[in-house]
């Protein structure tokens, strides 16, 4: 019964689990069940795949007794991104959140290959949505002290309007995001 109900849920039910969690309840374990449904059940589409790798990393980052991910084997963010037909398969979305995730190599399933690949993988963003304000400011997400391509207001819209509203792991972008601008703002106006 219970695998039934997982593997019929859409992206905004999962979406809905994943807000719970926001306030406080310990959802994301059903959360990562029901897309891990979707994804066994053949729907590998890029939405279920970044939220599954995002939810991946996350059970090895945060303590999974607040997270309800202690219930749930997930594959590693390196298996999935395998499973997936590998990076060169990612899109800029995809890429983008991976290496805002590369500051725990650790939590992806494969450290050696992570570690130090945050530039690489932000311009591998970048190159594959040259248009895209976002990610040809990358450097700012770096604490490189690049001076921005693009001023800020083109770039938080942007931010928001590829993230929002895309359950765990665009909450979690949005705030890494959100700081790193705020940061480059905060040393602008000094």
């Amino acid at each position: 019964m219970w695998t039934r109900w997982t593997s019929a849920l859409s992206l905004s039910e999962i979406s809905v689990l994943e807000s719970a969690y926001a306030l406080g309840a310990p959802t994301l374990g059903l959360a990562g069940k029901a897309l891990l449904s979707r994804w066994n059940n053949g729907l590998r589409d890029e939405e279920t795949h970044i939220r599954l790798m995002f939810l991946s990393w996350y059970s090895m980052a945060r303590p999974r007794e607040f997270t309800g991910l202690g219930d749930v084997d997930l594959p590693s963010t390196d298996a999935l991104i395998a499973a997936f037909g590998g990076e060169e398969k990612l899109g800029a979305e995809a890429l983008f959140m991976l290496a805002i995730l590369t500051f725990m190599p650790d939590c992806l399933g494969n450290e050696k290959k992570y570690e130090g690949q945050r530039e690489r993988l932000y311009a591998a963003a970048a190159a594959r949505e040259p248009d895209s304000p976002l990610f040809r400011n990358w450097q700012v997400f770096c604490d490189s002290g690049a001076a921005l391509r693009d001023p800020l207001i083109h770039i938080r819209p942007e931010l928001r309007a590829r993230f929002f509203g895309r359950g765990a792991m665009g909450e979690y972008v949005l705030h890494m995001g959100n700081h790193a601008l705020n940061s480059k703002s905060n040393a602008q106006v000094t």
